[in-house]
């Protein structure tokens, strides 16, 4: 998935804008909030698109997993990522502009994290119910 490389990317271009210029010429914590739930609402709304709803339920459970892990991953690396800049490098004491705002989170973001846990979790139980019950009839691949 190339959206990994695309997080990574785009967390070092926030950085360059969030310390471009100098006093008053600096980017406002209120804008750079923005610009996050801007971003953070494409990328989830990407990782949405890499799932569909029928993929996600009738794919074999590897399929399943392996993509649903795959997207829960680059939620975390976003989530993660913008944490890391606004709660640690933008808030350090040697930071050229702090960050002053509280701890950044996107709700769109969480909620799509706690939603693909939970349908990883249901696929696992399902899968672990199959072979309890249907040992010789479980779709592995």
């Amino acid at each position: 998935m190339l959206i990994s490389f695309a997080i990574d990317q785009t967390l070092e271009v926030l950085d360059s804008v969030w310390n471009y210029g100098k006093g008053n010429d600096m980017y406002k914590d209120k804008r750079m909030e923005n610009l996050l739930d801007l971003i953070s609402t494409a990328i989830g709304g990407r990782i949405q698109a890499e799932l569909p709803d029928s993929e996600i339920w009738s794919s074999s459970f590897l399929d399943a997993k392996s993509k649903l892990s795959e997207c829960l991953k680059a939620c975390k690396a976003w989530a993660e990522g913008v944490y890391t800049y606004t709660q640690q490098i933008w808030m350090s004491k040697t930071a050229v502009h702090r960050w002053t705002n509280e701890k950044y989170t996107n709700v769109f973001i969480t909620n799509l994290m706690k939603r693909l846990e939970e349908i990883l979790d249901i696929r696992t139980q399902v899968f672990f119910l199959f072979m309890e019950f249907f040992p010789k009839n479980v779709p592995i691949a």
